[in-house]
């Protein structure tokens, strides 16, 4: 309430200021040409007193709307990059700079009456017109930015004498190995094990909004998700105290997005050249959309699989009873599943099979094959 009337008495003192100047710039004649030319003292102060009595009202009962905005208007903004809320400040400064060059001659000039707003009238129009140009020509201006830094680096590798090829390759080393793991990858717990074979280096970012996701998960009333969540804090502790230095957890969060998945996407695209590694498909086909690198553990899983081609003769164990009739089902050591033609027979049987067949599926590899005479 004392904000509100804060509020409300400030913008009473900006009208009433406003309304005297109104009066004192002579300016009544020419906006209010009906009424008398002269006035008298009690409009002189009726007139700023009214424009400050209306304006506390106004203010006073559009003020939880006012509010409101202005909170929803905070919330949207802390989402943006620094480079989205720094464009369209520079395009309203070079506008500014510009209407200041082409009103300065003016200053000179024995202005009267409403003349002397066109100061005013060229700072709000060549203002907006030089926000929105800036936010039209985003792209443009971010190409730019990206050629004279890149100049700038080549410059720098001159001047320190490194050669130009190895300084691209520092630039890379830096920026390409940079990852960012989602909350499938953290309770999946193979990043670890991956970590470890030294396929990973680099830094590992971890943002806070990804471990809520898993403390969430961990005090669900859902037993497999409570089970899942725990599980997930389990190898997040393990992971950050044997990879140490390689974990970075950073407090951000964008009160604008809702989904885990787009603060991800918004938070890759803040760090060059970064990757984000998941086992979400969803996640893989939009980030993938807004050019964000993914790399998919499945993925690395499926590619590393033993191969086996048609033809190959190799020695399994039958598990059990295949879908089709006749049918035996065995495994691979890397998981993969093989079908044995009239394998039924011999289930907890170890057999000699040749590869008839390899089947490639969105889940991974299907092996058939049959048994050897």
């Amino acid at each position: 309430m004392n904000l509100r009337l804060f509020w409300s008495a400030f913008c009473s003192l900006i009208f009433f200021i406003i309304g005297y100047s109104i009066v004192k710039m002579s300016l009544f004649d020419f906006l209010f040409p009906w009424q008398e030319k002269s006035i008298g003292t009690l409009s002189f102060y009726l007139i700023p007193i009214s424009f400050a009595v209306v304006s506390f009202l106004i203010a006073f009962f559009s003020w939880r709307w006012l509010y409101n905005s202005l909170k929803f208007f905070l919330n949207k903004i802390t989402s943006f990059s620094l480079f989205d809320i720094f464009l369209p400040l520079l395009g309203l400064f070079l506008g500014l700079i510009i209407s200041l060059l082409i009103t300065w001659p003016l200053s000179f000039l024995p202005l009267m009456g409403i003349l002397k707003l066109i100061p005013l009238l060229f700072n709000l129009v060549l203002g907006f017109l030089g926000v929105y140009l800036a936010l039209k020509k985003k792209k443009d201006i971010e190409n730019t930015l990206k050629l004279f830094s890149k100049f700038y680096q080549k410059a720098s590798s001159l001047v320190l004498g490194i050669s130009d090829k190895q300084h691209v390759k520092n630039v890379a080393q830096v920026n390409n190995y940079s990852k960012i793991i989602d909350t499938s990858v953290i309770i999946d717990g193979r990043i670890q094990d991956i970590w470890r074979t030294g396929f990973l280096d680099g830094h590992i970012y971890i943002p806070s909004f990804v471990i809520k996701e898993v403390q969430q998960l961990s005090d669900s009333t859902d037993p497999m998700k409570r089970t899942r969540g725990k599980r997930g804090l389990e190898i997040l502790n393990s992971f950050k105290e044997e990879a140490k230095e390689a974990i970075v957890i950073e407090e951000i969060d964008y009160k604008g997005l809702n989904g885990v998945d787009e603060k991800l996407i918004k938070y890759a695209q803040g760090i060059p050249n970064s990757s984000i590694i998941t086992n979400d498909y969803n996640l893989n086909q939009v980030a993938s959309l807004l050019n964000v690198r993914v790399l998919n553990i499945n993925d690395l899983a499926n590619a590393v699989k033993a191969v086996v081609l048609p033809g190959e003769e190799i020695s399994i164990q039958i598990v059990r009873e295949g879908k089709t009739p006749g049918q035996g089902v065995g495994y691979l050591e890397d998981g993969t599943m093989v079908v044995i033609e009239d394998g039924k027979n011999h289930i907890s049987s170890q057999v000699n099979i040749a590869i008839t067949s390899v089947l490639q599926t969105s889940s991974g590899r299907i092996v058939f094959g049959r048994i050897l005479s």
